[in-house]
């Protein structure tokens, strides 16, 4: 094959890490797109723009806010125990900003993450890297900014 020649398509395999990459900015996006808070580098951010109008009204309270979060799944489904933090996934509805995440150990023991400690919030999602160090079945609490609790989701650690 000569230098200006290309590949027949399907000839090459990708790598693992262009598979992890693309999967990685696949998830985000999924995220994003879902009402995330993600800040939004276009928004304007001139004084008019800023400036509150004549008229003040109070905003009804966001969805995610007033309705009770729902815990849908979690990923991976059955996390390994260790000492070290790993990413965790926990997706559902109603979840939103100013949300915190209790998990409660086999042993009973409770940890909340919440604010900057969560890397990622949207309505349907938020992902984490809380340390599970105990074998065994745990379960998830997200609380919402209003203070609404969702049901335990029970998962078991190996």
């Amino acid at each position: 094959m000569t230098p200006y020649e290309r590949p027949a398509w399907g000839s090459t395999k990708p790598s693992a890490g262009i598979i992890l990459f693309i999967l990685s900015v696949w998830i985000l996006l999924a995220l994003q797109g879902c009402g995330g808070s993600q800040a939004n580098p276009v928004a304007p951010t001139t004084a008019a723009a800023l400036a509150p109008s004549a008229v003040s009204r109070a905003a009804p309270p966001a969805p995610e806010q007033s309705a009770r979060p729902a815990i849908a799944n979690i990923a991976p489904s059955t996390p390994l125990a260790g000492a070290a933090a790993q990413v965790l996934y926990v997706f559902g509805t109603a979840l939103g900003d100013g949300a915190s995440v209790t998990f409660i150990a086999p042993s009973g023991a409770t940890t909340t993450i919440s604010g900057t400690a969560l890397r990622y919030v949207s309505a349907t999602g938020i992902i984490m890297t809380p340390v599970l160090d105990e074998v065994g079945q745990y379960a998830v609490v997200v609380t919402n900014q209003a203070g609404r609790p969702s049901d335990a989701f029970a998962f078991d650690v190996k």
